[in-house]
């Protein structure tokens, strides 16, 4: 996976493979400050799993370790590069790579949970 800062927030580029076959296909971001922290996954839990771990690269600006956190989970199933950003889940249909980025209009759950704690 592959992360390329776009005009509305990180671009998520998916490798080919054969897992990307599956039914779901999992976004898990978590929206902080100036950025945030994503993770993607087949399975939900792993997805979540990731978005709080990655929570650590932002522990030097903020108090991210063993708060509760609201992490914003949608099956981006059938798109090959996603943008999320406080104005909506985008993506590139899979079955169109050379097309524009179009919204991806699904519900998107909201989940709280309780953030690892890191060392400083």
């Amino acid at each position: 996976m592959m992360c390329l800062l776009g005009r509305n927030g990180p671009t998520l580029k998916r490798r080919l493979t054969t897992t990307m076959q599956t039914e779901h296909d999992y976004l898990a971001f978590i929206l902080i400050g100036a950025g945030s922290s994503y993770g993607r996954a087949t399975d939900k839990e792993t997805a979540i799993k990731e978005a709080l771990r990655s929570l650590r690269d932002w522990k030097h600006l903020y108090k991210v370790s063993d708060v509760d956190v609201v992490l914003n989970v949608v099956d981006v199933q059938g798109y090959d590069r996603v943008t999320f950003a406080y104005d909506g889940v985008f993506g590139v249909p899979e079955a169109t790579p050379g097309a524009k980025g179009q919204r991806i209009d699904r519900e998107i759950e909201r989940v709280e949970r309780r953030s690892p704690k890191f060392k400083r």
